[in-house]
């Protein structure tokens, strides 16, 4: 049987030390992992905040401690241990390489590739369609929400699309979310594959390599179990590494649990690394916390974990049975600490006025100079580097570094730029943040449960009234007409920012939602698993039972609460929470 056992250390200033199996200490060595260290954990916040300079690479690394200290706090909380050793290992694995795909400058790199995938339908389309890419304007406060909303009599074709967003949600992410290039690498690196190979799948024994005895379960002809071939090692190992990717792109409809008999907790392992309680939740916020000198998000952790329990989900009617990963209900009280220290990290920190601008700075720059242009690191060639099967240097020398240099090369031809990209690399070279307008009110920030008030606060304010003009005289241009002229910096000197509390919503509305009565039962049952897994269930019984009555409605008595459900809990009134910005900026050159 496979044990956990420590074999080396890692200091790190937030969890004293950080314990290394034999597997993570070779996965650690790796070029491929150490490129983590050359990747900022929060891009260009320490603009902002200056001790902010903590990386991916740390961050990963306290992921995958968090990860396993989950797992192994679940069995300490239950009668009997629910995960094994091995499936600890495999749950620390995703979390140490969660985020082996990032990109440099943490997120506005990676949706500046999202965006430039899309630029001929930006500068072929009416800036009224695509308002969120110049300014960020959630759909709830453009100025043509109206027009633009549901039709009196359309509520089955709405309930229809609903469906299908979050079925496609359910699927994990896709494209150039760092998560979907972080499964690629997981699958295709060869040496990730040979050293889970030899350290894991592969055990040592009296000088020999034999089988893990979690996956004898698999049978080649009469082969011994603890016998196999290194291709059927490869197997099984590439098996492994697909599932952990999977984890790791968030694919909550995958089947590895019940096509692979060694990998029937994934439907548990998955919540641990992808839910609104996760390990990558928790150390991020405690981590951006302690580097950059702030108290928000700061939490007690373990009284948290203590509440961890795990109960099964079973449709026995299907014969389908799912795990869901929540809290005993003495957790709630840490729930909501949890979530609030969130959404303060997120409102007073990384959407701060200065730290806004320069990310949108940085994100337009890349879309629309640099990406396109990149001989390096065009998509197609990024996307090739990623799938190689051997860690490429020139994916190893894709970090920070890089991003500072084009931006640098920018500024040595500032001459030959129009007003925005000027002014972009102009306050980006020189590290500077630019300055809200000097104009009465500048910005509007409110915070509310009801997005009508939210709505009538921002659109009351002065600086709505001004972002409506600029508006108007866009609204009917496509992106090309205004393209590089005063017209395209007057709209992008306006930007919205918008924090949800929670993605929960209560079993009422989520009822509401979707046209349940007309769906199939096994999509059914997998929206209810993904609302439970995905969120943070309140846990009272080893076993829940989906059942659906004669007229097709699903018995929610029957199913476990989600904190927002819960009366006793303050979430049941604050789940709709939002905090949302409005600044207006000068867009103008930088000036010592």
């Amino acid at each position: 049987m496979y044990r956990i056992a420590i074999c080396d250390h890692i200091l790190d200033n937030i969890y004293g030390q950080i314990g290394l199996t034999e597997v993570e200490q070779k996965l650690e060595r790796l070029p491929i992992f150490k490129r983590l260290h050359n990747i900022s954990q929060l891009g260009l916040v320490n603009l902002i905040f200056p001790c902010a300079l903590h990386t991916r690479y740390t961050h990963s690394l306290g992921v995958m401690h968090v990860a396993g200290e989950m797992a192994q706090r679940i069995n300490s909380n239950m009668q009997h241990d629910f995960f094994d050793d091995s499936d600890i290992q495999i749950i620390r694995l995703a979390g140490m390489l969660h985020d082996i795909g990032h990109y440099p400058m943490s997120h506005n790199v990676e949706a500046a590739y999202r965006d430039s995938q899309e630029l001929d339908t930006y500068n072929t389309e009416y800036v009224s369609s695509h308002l969120d890419f110049y300014t960020n304007c959630p759909g709830f406060l453009h100025p043509d929400s109206k027009k633009r909303g549901r039709k009196k009599n359309d509520n089955g074709d709405s309930k229809l699309k609903a469906a299908e967003k979050f079925a496609y949600s359910i699927s994990g992410s896709d494209g150039f979310h760092h998560e979907n290039i972080g499964c690629t690498i997981i699958s295709k690196n060869r040496e990730i594959h040979n050293v889970v190979r030899d350290n894991f799948v592969l055990l040592p024994v009296e000088n020999e390599l034999v089988l893990n005895p979690k996956f004898r379960v698999m049978k080649y002809g009469d082969a011994p179990f603890e016998i196999v071939t290194k291709e059927q090692a490869d197997e099984i190992t590439s098996k492994l590494l697909g599932a952990i990717g999977e984890m790791v792109r968030g694919n909550y409809e995958n089947i590895v649990d019940e096509k692979y008999p060694w990998l029937k907790k994934y439907s548990a392992m998955i919540q641990i690394i992808h839910s609104d309680i996760d390990a990558d939740n928790f150390d991020y916020l405690i981590r951006d916390a302690t580097f950059s000198g702030t108290s928000y998000g700061t939490m007690d952790m373990s009284v948290l974990l203590n509440c961890l329990t795990v109960s099964s989900l079973e449709d026995e009617k299907q014969g389908k049975k799912k795990y869901i990963i929540g809290v005993k209900r003495k957790g709630l009280g840490s729930v909501e600490q949890f979530l609030v220290g969130k959404f303060q990290a997120y409102s007073q920190m990384i959407l701060t006025k200065y730290v806004s601008i320069v990310e949108a700075m940085l994100q337009k720059l890349e879309t629309k100079y640099i990406i396109p242009r990149d001989k390096n690191y065009s998509s197609e060639k990024l996307l090739n580097l990623v799938k190689s099967e051997h860690s490429e240097v020139k994916y190893l020398a894709f970090t920070d570094d890089y991003i500072h240099q084009e931006i640098f090369k920018w500024e040595e031809t500032k001459d030959g730029l129009a007003l925005l990209p000027r002014a972009i690399v102009t306050h980006l070279a020189n590290m500077s943040a630019m300055e809200l307008a000097k104009v009465d009110d500048p910005e509007c920030i409110c915070t509310g449960l009801q997005e009508g008030d939210i709505c009538n606060e921002i659109k009351a304010s002065k600086v709505y009234k001004r972002f409506l003009r600029v508006y108007e005289v866009a609204k009917d241009k496509v992106g090309a007409e205004i393209d590089k002229t005063d017209l395209d910096a007057q709209l992008s000197a306006f930007r919205f920012e918008t924090y949800s509390l929670t993605k929960q919503i209560p079993i009422k509305q989520f009822l509401e939602r979707f046209d349940f009565i007309r769906m199939s039962p096994v999509r059914c049952f997998n929206f209810f698993y993904y609302r439970l897994g995905s969120g943070i269930p309140v846990i009272e019984k080893e076993r829940y039972f989906y059942q659906v009555n004669e007229d097709g409605n699903i018995q929610v008595n029957e199913l476990p609460c989600l904190c927002v459900d819960v009366p006793q809990s303050s979430l049941k009134d604050l789940w709709s929470m939002k905090f949302v910005s409005l600044r207006q900026y000068d867009m103008r050159e930088y000036s010592a």
